[in-house]
């Protein structure tokens, strides 16, 4: 018996999904009848156009599939046109639902060809669910699954055809070929995960090795300063021929927010040997951020911190003391010594301050004093915050974001946030097996100021900022500098934008030192009173400007009680609910900032709001009862206002303000809010 028409023409549809068919025929895309521009008034096409309308539904619709087959069957410039007539046959709503699937598997078979594998399953489930019995397109359906690698599904598509015709050669091949492909497949899998486990098995190791070389040589670890310390593992090695330790070493530069990350540090060396690089004596090309050109080599201190965090096991430290104190480095002091000092507790990575001796910053920083700075930030790490005490005030800050509001970005931020804020430094590291280059990502947590990722390689190595030096072969670092604008940039550019600052820095650093110097100490040796004070000329500040913009004369009895309610009831509140919150809930990750939010928001802010306007009522009525009638009169109004301003507000004081400022913010935001509030709560 002699095929149908239909058996044929599948064949030669499967023949163009395998990638054979005709050759292309370039000149054919020009044929009348082939075109895209079809000539509209041509005989011919109106013939056909009066063809495709003629007869029943069905009629209609095969004539349609027939003239698809055809569009398909000259070559590939056609098939987007098959679709077309494919998808108009189905369309048309034919009740012969075999013929109806037999589109389906048609138009399946041109998308095959196009690769177009996701419709191609489209098409034949719907097929299927015309025809169960469609052979060809449980065909195309198993091809199609095979080539985007579902080789389950693969492999079911191919069962089933053959459950209705089990001996289709057809799918007898292709399941053949999935079954071998999905073979293949597991194995490779398999061979990944081996290697995995292999090379897991290596860096543990090494790791043994280096636990052990830094047990011999006395030095004490502590917990990890950052969330990816487990990345850190393979940072430290054991040289296989020479038997000494390298450690990468983390060097900060507080005075300009700027940090550096040596990868490579040979334990016989010492800093100043790799300092000397970086500022040489002579050099004439200073750092970009160094405007004072003070980094010079021997300018340079070198300092560490003395039990900046706690041992991983506390048993180990059986001298010295756990004081937290500056530890100044001799020069020529190597690192393997320093590191074993009793005192120094490594945390993950050596940590080491450069200082200028003859910048005026310098004070400041051998005179600070520490609070606990190492907390646990979410369950799964730690977050080592390295605060500042050089933390310029509000109006430094503000001064400093208009001068240069045309170059640098987050205006509004920068009348709230200190420039040298709390430092947050989080390393990503990732070790490169072979030639022990780690890629590491150095950033601080600064709106105001944000990063610019600089690299530096050592062996006749040149900076992005123009600046040049050679170093010791084997050296290799990366660093970034915190205070730069978004993106990468030629030093040149760095220093046109510090030129065209420093006239407004050096008239703000005259001004304001004195000040900041008095401000930060205060914070440190009177916090409670250092806030109390500021919260109550804010407060007192607001209710000026509010009475001030009223018809009212001046009253120095509403000024009173605003101001003694703020310095005796709503600053030393603030102050122990701020404390204790962050000590409850830890961290600046999102999680721990919502919740902040849901506890400010929810229960302190209407316990609070409550307090005070019943403490106002009760002095300006001389009862308990005024205090509650006035609840009752502003409580609902104000704490509709106190939700469009102060959930945004203090999301930016949870996420972004170290613990020790957040009254400061509070107090500027406050201070608009105190106008208003002012109004209120005085309202005869």
């Amino acid at each position: 018996m002699g095929e149908t028409v239909d058996e044929v023409f599948d064949k030669l549809l499967d023949s163009y999904a395998d990638g054979g068919g005709l050759p292309d025929d370039p000149s054919a895309k020009d044929h009348p009848l082939i075109s895209d521009d079809w000539d509209e008034n041509n005989e011919i096409i109106q013939a056909m156009r009066n063809f495709d309308n003629e007869g029943t539904i069905e009629e209609q619709a095969e004539n349609l599939k027939i003239r698809g087959n055809t569009e398909f069957k000259l070559n590939r410039y056609r098939w987007n046109r098959a679709l077309d007539l494919y998808t108009e046959a189905i369309e048309k709503g034919s009740e012969d639902k075999r013929a109806v699937s037999l589109y389906h598997t048609n138009r399946a078979a041109v998308n095959l060809s196009l690769g177009n594998n996701r419709k191609v399953l489209e098409d034949c489930t719907e097929a299927l669910k015309l025809d169960p019995k469609n052979l060809k397109a449980y065909y195309r359906a198993a091809k199609a699954s095979l080539d985007i690698q579902k080789y389950k599904d693969a492999v079911s598509y191919a069962a089933k055809g053959l459950q209705v015709d089990p001996t289709n050669k057809e799918l007898l091949t292709v399941k053949s070929k999935i079954e071998k492909a999905w073979a293949a497949h597991r194995e490779a899998k398999k061979k990944r995960k081996e290697e995995e486990l292999r090379q897991l098995e290596t860096k543990k190791m090494k790791g043994a090795k280096v636990l052990e070389a830094i047990k011999e040589r006395n030095v004490l670890l502590g917990r990890p300063l950052f969330d990816t310390q487990r990345r850190y593992e393979g940072e430290i090695y054991v040289d296989k021929e020479t038997g000494q330790l390298h450690w990468p070493v983390l060097l900060l530069y507080e005075e300009h927010d700027t940090s550096e990350f040596v990868i490579d540090v040979c334990e016989d060396h010492t800093l100043s040997q790799h300092l000397s690089y970086m500022f040489p004596p002579t050099a004439k090309d200073y750092a970009p951020w160094d405007t004072e050109k003070k980094y010079v080599i021997d300018s340079l201190e070198i300092y560490f911190e003395a039990n900046s965090t706690a041992p991983i096991d506390p048993k180990m430290k059986k001298s010295g003391s756990s004081k937290r104190r500056w530890i100044k480095v001799k020069p020529t002091t190597t690192l393997k010594t320093v590191l074993a000092h009793p005192d120094h507790v490594v945390p993950g990575v050596p940590i080491f301050h450069i200082v200028a001796n003859n910048s005026r910053y310098k004070d400041v920083f051998v005179q600070r004093k520490f609070d606990c700075s190492c907390r646990t930030a979410t369950p799964s790490g730690l977050v080592y915050t390295l605060r500042s005490r050089a933390l310029c005030p509000v109006v430094r800050v503000a001064v400093t974001a208009m001068a240069r509001s045309f170059q640098r970005q987050c205006l509004v931020f920068r009348f709230l946030l200190p420039r040298t804020k709390e430092l947050h430094i989080s390393m990503l590291a990732q070790l490169h097996t072979g030639s022990r280059l780690l890629t590491v990502q150095s950033f601080t947590r600064s709106i105001s100021r944000p990063s610019v990722k600089q690299t530096i390689r050592y062996d006749q190595i040149t900076l992005r900022n123009s600046r040049s030096f050679s170093t010791p072969q084997g050296v290799k670092s990366e660093q970034q500098d915190h205070g730069s604008t978004g993106g990468q940039r030629t030093g040149n550019e760095k220093k046109e934008e510090h030129k065209e600052g420093n006239d407004s820095n050096q008239t703000i650093k005259q001004s304001g030192n004195s000040f900041v110097r008095f401000y930060n100490k205060s914070l440190e040796t009177h916090p409670l009173l250092n806030k109390v004070v500021t919260f109550t000329l804010l407060m007192g500040a607001g209710d000026a400007v509010a009475q001030m913009s009223g018809d009212d004369e001046w009253s120095w009895s509403r000024f009173f009680r605003m101001t003694s309610l703020a310095a005796f009831f709503s600053a030393p509140i603030l102050h122990l609910y701020f404390k204790v919150l962050d000590k409850v809930i830890v961290g600046k990750s999102s999680a721990a900032v919502f919740q902040k939010l849901a506890i400010d928001q929810f229960a302190f802010a209407p316990i609070n709001l409550a307090g005070f306007m019943t403490l106002l009522g009760f002095i300006e009525g001389g009862s308990l009862e005024k205090g509650i009638e006035k609840v009752k009169k502003d409580y609902w109004p104000t704490m509709k206002a106190n939700w469009v301003l102060w959930p945004a507000a203090n999301f930016i004081n949870f996420k972004f303000i170290s613990p020790q400022h957040r009254l400061l913010y509070v107090s500027c935001i406050s201070f608009v809010w105190n106008i208003y509030f002012s109004i209120l709560a005085n309202k005869k």
